[in-house]
């Protein structure tokens, strides 16, 4: 009962927080050519450098699929949100692992430097084989 309450409440702030979040740009990214970019490292790109956290999130909203690139929120790209459609359904994925020649700390799929960075909804994930090393799926060097 105790874990039960435990999670509504954890779910209940993670609503609330979301909710609160200013956004002041939104855009879609859709490889099949439905959004306004076609690809993430394209949103990035035109994301605007150096937002003051005042200014709200800079938004983009990863349509349903798989992204079999590696990711880099360089670290003037501040306040980024990412959302996707769900676990599982949107998902940012790569095979970079430390025996194919990657250190651990560059085995990632997604890396983060951007301050006040959020992804919700969605997969980060690395594929690559165990038997090789170990690999990351996500590293966030921002705060």
């Amino acid at each position: 009962m105790a874990l039960k309450s435990y999670r509504l409440f954890f779910i209940s702030i993670i609503i609330a927080i979301v909710n609160s979040i200013v956004i002041r740009e939104s855009v879609v990214v859709d490889q099949h050519g439905l959004g306004n970019f076609t690809t993430i490292r394209e949103s990035f790109a035109a994301a605007p450098n150096e937002i003051d956290i005042k200014d709200g999130f800079f938004q983009l909203h990863l349509k349903g699929g798989i992204c079999e690139k590696y990711v880099s929120v360089v670290y003037n790209k501040k306040n980024i949100m990412i959302s996707g459609d769900g676990t599982n359904i949107t998902i940012i994925t790569e095979n970079r692992i430390v025996g194919d020649g990657w250190e651990t700390g560059k085995s990632w799929s997604f890396d983060v430097k951007g301050e006040h960075f959020i992804a919700i909804n969605m997969t980060f994930r690395n594929i690559a084989r165990a038997a090789k090393g170990q690999a990351l799926a996500v590293q966030n060097n921002a705060n």
